[in-house]
């Protein structure tokens, strides 16, 4: 069982991983969708980006933390058994 868990904590960690590669860590600054090379414009398409961008960097966050907690469950349940 510990094997199992640990391949799946791998494969999550490994697909956060990827995710915030490609999406970034989401930052705390928020832009609200303003293009300062554009005299401030807001630009809704920019926004739901943002927000895109925002979600998928938290998923795959999410996802690295699940990743962590399985090896942990996986390592004591060794240990246990």
């Amino acid at each position: 069982m510990s094997h199992t868990l640990n391949l799946i904590a791998y494969t999550s960690q490994f697909i956060g991983t990827g995710i915030i590669f490609k999406f970034g860590v989401p930052t705390v600054t928020d832009t609200g969708g303003k293009m300062s090379l554009l005299l401030e414009q807001e630009d809704e398409e920019e926004k739901k980006k943002i927000k895109n961008y925002k979600y998928l960097g938290m998923f795959g966050l999410g996802l690295i933390a699940v990743g962590f907690f399985l090896q942990i469950i996986g390592e004591l349940s060794f240990i246990l058994i």
